[in-house]
């Protein structure tokens, strides 16, 4: 997918029904920001944006995914609870991790079974300290929920789901 306003082109990638961007966004809008302020990062990573930023930086013809979309894309990849999150993963960049009964290290990558490819990029506080790179992911749904808050789908090293 090429987005017309500034040439970039996204890869796109169709799990059951349902057709999605297989690349964070990097349009870069007001409140979106690289990790750490470092350019090299949205290359990388895509941009990290605001909620509010979130919902207008999508290209005409895509929009943010609901919070019921994002459940169907995890019950076409193994459901909530099961391996999902490994499905989706990249095969690399995720830090390793020691598990907690076992006490070994434990690879944090996934396998990427859908082309999905979901990098680490880490996160922003609204104070403007960034966090975790390497280890999570997240993504803001359209659906708000109670308070001033979205649902949004989180992904980290530690968890297959």
């Amino acid at each position: 997918m090429k987005d017309p306003r500034d040439g970039q082109t996204y890869k796109t990638v169709k799990i059951g029904k349902q057709v999605w961007m297989a690349e964070n966004m990097n349009y870069d809008i007001k409140h979106s920001y690289c990790y750490d302020d470092d350019h090299a990062n949205c290359e990388k990573y895509g941009r990290l944006y605001t909620w509010a930023a979130a919902n207008y930086v999508c290209p005409e013809g895509w929009h943010l995914p609901t919070k019921e979309e994002f459940e169907t894309l995890m019950s076409n990849v193994g459901g909530f609870g099961g391996t999902s999150g490994k499905m989706l993963k990249s095969k690399q960049g995720w830090e390793p991790y020691e598990h907690e009964f076992e006490h070994a290290l434990q690879d944090g990558n996934g396998i990427d079974k859908y082309g999905f490819n979901v990098l680490p990029a880490g996160s922003r506080y609204f104070t403007g300290d960034f966090y975790s790179v390497g280890v999570y992911a997240f993504f803001w749904s359209a659906t708000r929920c109670e308070g001033n808050y979205a649902y949004d789908l989180d992904l980290d090293y530690r968890n297959e789901d």
